[in-house]
């Protein structure tokens, strides 16, 4: 599919949506993806990036399917 005929499906269904926190999430994955800014992170957030890096490496993650069973035993669901 070309870049044309995606932005022309992009717009069909974004011209759709009536969910506003839906809309305004987009608008700032758009702004987001479209600026050249830099992003400075704070000290607690670059430690929470360190932390989560640390986990990947120890092997302490979990599939997405381990993470839906908890919720689902978590919240009584079946």
């Amino acid at each position: 599919m070309s870049t044309a005929e995606l932005q022309n499906q992009v717009i069909r269904k974004i011209v759709n949506i009536d969910n506003e926190y839906l809309l305004e999430d987009l608008l700032n994955i758009i702004e987001l993806e479209s600026s050249d800014e830099v992003v400075q992170l704070s000290t607690f957030e670059k430690k929470q990036i360190e932390i989560g890096l640390n986990q990947i490496t120890n092997g302490e993650t979990f599939t997405n399917d381990e993470v839906e069973k908890e919720m689902k035993d978590l919240l009584g669901y079946e």
